[in-house]
């Protein structure tokens, strides 16, 4: 696992379960670094790379982009979320899924925009 200088640590996108394990993808996360230069604030991951044991475990799609370090959920509130979407949209984050205290973003093929 590695570092994405300057804005987030390998300990931040490494699987939540504690097992250590992840690599997310380089292309995927050129997008995230300038979505953060855009957006100019802090962006705290609450799930980033997931293994499958805690995939399954979180009840995570069986074909989840965290899966294969393709994807972010990011913390945000009701002022925050719609200035997230326009930054994830603006560097060509394709998935994009609003929850109330976080935003999903990933870089799937075809675009996508859902509720949870």
């Amino acid at each position: 696992m590695k570092d994405f200088p300057p804005y987030f640590l390998s300990s931040e996108l490494e699987c939540k379960c504690g097992c250590g394990t992840g690599e997310m993808n380089f292309k995927f996360m050129n997008k995230v670094l300038l979505a953060r230069e855009l957006f100019d604030k802090p962006f705290i991951i609450t799930s980033a790379y997931r293994c499958y044991r805690h995939n399954k475990m979180v009840r995570g799609s069986p074909k989840s982009q965290h899966l294969k370090g393709n994807a972010l959920d990011v913390s945000s509130n009701g002022s925050t979320a719609y200035d997230l979407v326009k930054v994830f949209q603006a560097v060509d984050l394709k998935g994009i899924g609003i929850a109330k205290t976080f935003i999903h973003v990933d870089n799937r093929e075809i675009k996508a925009l859902w509720l949870y």
